[in-house]
């Protein structure tokens, strides 16, 4: 994909064709052939289709794409969000569509709510956005599972001061996601940094991201179920609980909870910091577990799980 200087400045937004020419070159974003939308601080609250006309909320876009899915299914429509503090309930994301963030990420693009999808997502990819909390509540909630969702680059933290659950839960029903090059922190540490609820969570690659939590870092939670874990990747990772209001270490790294013993997920070439590195409740197949390496129950000795 080529991408030409004319792009950024036929958009009026300074930064916006280095930001396009970043995520091309290290996240492979092709051009979308649906409509893209626009979301801005200083639109007019009108059309979204340009700048100018930005919606004045992420969620008047998410519900225009939406309708564009249902009239062009078979097309990828595209929202770009400006940046700033967007204080929004999210109880939906849209199908069909990229969410890429175009501000800072000190200054946003930043959701500070309660962000629980309600909707079952199909195909929706969200680059460089923040998502925050200032409750108990996960920071991004997929109570009733997606399928394509991709998470690149993103953050999800909490207010200061204020414990968060989860970073990132799924619900049942998941498949083909992605969390890539995304951060997981808090103060204090979230509880759970991501974690699959559902007896189906199947072809998930969670890659390159950094995960500081206090009860586990990855977890797929369903005791039993045929694709509690099926096909998943855990890679290069970093986990582990950089928290200011403690010294302890995280409880458990990466926790697979199917007594079944049919884990099927793989882990390789983490970095992880735990009591436990790994925790299997069924059968650990070593095999699937691939250059690990792990600083355990607090100790000095590094351990590398091959």
């Amino acid at each position: 994909m080529e991408i030409t200087k004319h792009i950024g400045e036929g958009f009026g937004k300074g930064e916006l064709y280095n930001i396009l020419v970043g995520l091309n070159n290290g996240l492979g974003i092709m051009p979308v052939d649906g409509t893209t939308f626009y979301v801005s601080k200083t639109g007019n609250g009108t059309t979204g289709l340009s700048w100018e006309n930005a919606f004045s909320t992420l969620t008047a876009a998410i519900t225009a794409a939406s309708a564009a899915a249902l009239v062009n299914t078979n097309t990828m429509n595209r929202i770009f969000l400006g940046g700033g503090n967007w204080t929004e309930t999210l109880v939906a994301l849209p199908n069909h569509c990229e969410i890429i963030g175009v501000g800072i990420m000190s200054d946003g693009p930043r959701i500070n709510g309660t962000s629980v999808i309600a909707n079952e997502v199909s195909i929706c990819h969200i680059y460089n956005v923040q998502f925050r909390t200032n409750t108990a509540a996960a920071c991004l909630d997929m109570s009733v599972g997606a399928q394509g969702l991709w998470l690149i680059r993103c953050l999800f933290n909490n207010t200061s001061g204020q414990q968060t659950t989860v970073g990132v839960d799924f619900g049942d029903v998941n498949y083909y996601n992605k969390i890539i090059g995304c951060t997981f922190m808090g103060n204090p540490s979230m509880t759970r940094g991501i974690v699959c609820n559902g007896a189906a969570n199947a072809f998930m690659e969670i890659k390159d991201n950094y995960i500081s939590a206090i009860t586990s870092g990855i977890e797929f939670a369903a005791q039993s179920g045929t694709y509690s874990d099926y096909q998943c990747y855990i890679r290069e990772n970093v986990i582990c609980r950089t928290d200011p209001n403690s010294s302890s270490q995280l409880a458990v790294g990466v926790h697979i909870k199917d007594t079944q013993s049919r884990t099927d997920l793989m882990t390789i070439h983490n970095y992880i910091s735990a009591a436990i590195a790994i925790e299997d409740e069924g059968t650990i197949k070593a095999n699937n577990h691939i250059g690990n390496y792990c600083l355990m129950a607090g100790t000095q000795t590094n351990t590398t799980i091959s």
